[in-house]
């Protein structure tokens, strides 16, 4: 899939996107991947969002853990993401329960 892609979806309304930490070690950790390159995928997904308006903007959510770890994740996002203000918001997930 490419952002070009995106285009072609009939009637899409969001965008959302689970970002469970933007702590370089953390995010490795848990989600085995680079957060450089999500970081870098995510700001050229807002590029693209500006330039074609695909969405009114970007969700990026993260479950809350009820720590410290929470408002860190506002803030790193806040100054990762910097200039792009108004493309994405941030949400807060609460965890869900066993059922």
């Amino acid at each position: 899939w490419g952002y070009g892609e995106l285009r072609t979806i009939k009637n899409l309304e969001q965008i959302c996107i689970s970002v469970n930490s933007l702590d370089k070690d953390e995010y490795k950790k848990v989600m085995g991947l680079n957060v450089e390159k999500t970081i870098s995928n995510l700001k050229m997904l807002f590029e693209y969002n500006l330039k074609h308006k695909l969405v009114d903007k970007i969700i990026i959510s993260r479950v809350i853990d009820g720590i410290s770890k929470d408002e860190r994740f506002i803030t790193d996002a806040k100054r990762l993401f910097q200039g792009y203000e108004g493309t994405y918001r941030i949400i807060m997930i609460n965890r869900c329960s066993n059922f």
